[in-house]
């Protein structure tokens, strides 16, 4: 396995780095910096280690070089370096599902936005999967990180193993869709809230859940997932009864052919709703409550194979994402509760932003919260 790297104390190297950022700092953009000898004795440190020192923060953009003439505090001094990595898993599954898309779209877009109209500069790293489960990061990545080029690290997903090693490192990062000590995730559970409030209101009594199925084949058992567990206190809550065949997850499919994805949700949704509403079951629900688009989109064809019509058959409340097409034609049949991608994105740059001005965030996880859309079009914030 893969040791992850704790912090070390500072060496004498990165002691006069610092003193030299100080210095360079209070000098301002473009001012030349004493000659090396002043240097030295101003900073008590050897001409080997001040070169070091020197060409340490010329990558960094700290300071620049000008042949014989010297060196010049860089025009980027008060300039922010982010450094992005993405999980290219995500990317790879676009059959599968949008979202990792729009969120990498939204993600190139607030770079943009930024770099008109603030000094700030980011960078992009898509991170391949490594066949090695227990790696942390590739090593080029690692090196990337530690260098100290970077103000601050925004990550999405990665391994148990990457999380742990970024945990461990001094540099403010943001995690979305994995662990770290600063995290922003979606609310789940104000998802469920949602959805139920908004099936009983339309008078619904007997509600299911259906939630997706991933590639991960050693899913806890259904009874024991966060969100069936609060799913099932909301009902408490409105005194509606708990019908646990009606909470539902795909069946497990193991696929021989290499051209087909195992984790296609929306062919799973489809498979679902065609057993659970064939003519000969009459146990069926009145609401329904779906926690994937990808899994409502395949339920509806199989719902209008089989002529039963939402809104007016069954009542179904599903997550989307804004901006997504994937539900589109369906807003006057279904309640959409919806996340969007860009709040996420922007939620992450904030809390960066507070990180690396040296304040804390109020908690550790921020979780970002979905708007309900109703039916009748009716728009109300969570």
């Amino acid at each position: 396995m893969t040791s992850t790297s704790m912090p070390q104390k500072d060496t004498k190297l990165d002691v006069l780095c610092t003193k030299l950022r100080v210095l360079a700092t209070e000098l301002g953009p473009d001012v030349q910096l004493p000659n090396v000898r002043a240097l030295c004795q101003m900073l008590g440190t050897t001409r080997v280690t001040l070169a070091e020192a020197m060409h340490v923060l010329e990558e960094q953009h700290v300071l620049y070089s000008v042949g014989r003439k010297g060196t010049f505090v860089s025009p980027k001094i008060n300039h922010t370096f982010i450094h992005i990595i993405f999980d290219n898993s995500f990317i790879n599954n676009t059959p599968v599902t949008l979202f990792w898309n729009m969120l990498w779209n939204y993600f190139s877009k607030e770079v943009q936005r930024r770099a008109e109209t603030r000094l700030e500069t980011c960078t992009f790293q898509l991170i391949l999967p490594s066949p090695q489960t227990d790696k942390a990061l590739p090593d080029e990545t690692m090196q990337l990180v530690s260098s100290n080029r970077f103000d601050g690290l925004l990550v999405v997903g990665l391994n148990i193993y990457s999380e742990d090693w970024i945990k461990h490192q001094p540099l403010p990062s943001v995690v979305f869709a994995g662990a770290g000590n600063q995290m922003v995730g979606l609310d789940n559970q104000e998802m469920l809230h949602l959805g139920v409030q908004s099936l009983y209101q339309q008078g619904c009594r007997k509600i299911g859940l259906w939630v997706p199925l991933y590639d991960d084949l050693s899913s806890s058992p259904l009874e024991e997932m966060p969100d069936v567990q609060f799913f099932c206190k909301e009902l408490d809550t409105y005194q509606l009864p708990i019908y646990r065949e009606l909470i539902r997850r795909p069946h497990v499919e193991l696929r021989q052919e290499s051209y087909r994805l195992l984790n296609n949700n929306q062919e799973r949704g489809y498979k679902l709703a065609r057993e659970v509403f064939r003519p000969e079951n009459l146990d069926r629900p009145d609401g329904l409550l779906i926690t994937e688009d990808l899994l409502t989109s395949g339920a509806l064809i199989a719902l209008q194979e089989a002529g039963v019509y939402p809104g007016k058959d069954i009542k179904i409340a599903t997550h989307s994402n804004a901006g997504s097409p994937l539900l589109f034609g369906y807003e006057k049949t279904l309640t959409m509760i919806e996340f969007d991608p860009m709040e996420i994105v922007q939620t992450m740059f904030s809390t960066l932003d507070m990180l690396i001005a040296g304040q804390q965030p109020p908690q550790s996880l921020i979780l970002v919260p979905p708007r309900i859309h109703e039916p009748e079009r009716n728009t109300i914030r969570s």
